[in-house]
């Protein structure tokens, strides 16, 4: 009865999603991190950090202003999902080194 309370490693994680965005459609981007999210949820992670739900778009927005906030988030996890598309960003290359340079736990699509 008492390890229904206990929870697993995964469960207390706090995971990052990184992948191409840039230069993809929106909607095909947006349901790819959805995706993504979806398959963690379902691996166990419960907190999971989706860049597609916390960094507002504007049309005019630069990239600087979306990877600021990106890094931002991303050092308040413990683990990144790097999803198969990731070597092709800039950004997603630079959450990797910082994940990487933190010692995260890294999972690969």
């Amino acid at each position: 009865m008492w390890r229904q309370n206990v929870k697993t490693k995964k469960e207390k994680m706090k995971i990052y999603i990184s992948g191409k965005i840039s230069g993809l459609e929106r909607g095909q981007t947006i349901a790819k991190f959805q995706n993504a999210k979806k398959r963690l949820n379902l691996k166990g992670y419960y907190h999971i950090s989706n860049p597609m739900e916390f960094c507002k778009y504007k049309d005019d927005k630069m990239w600087e202003n979306y990877i600021v906030e990106c890094v931002a988030e991303l050092i308040t996890c413990d683990a990144i999902f790097m999803l198969s598309d990731w070597a092709q960003s800039r950004g997603a290359r630079i959450e990797y080194a910082i994940a990487k340079e933190l010692e995260f736990t890294i999972k690969f699509e």
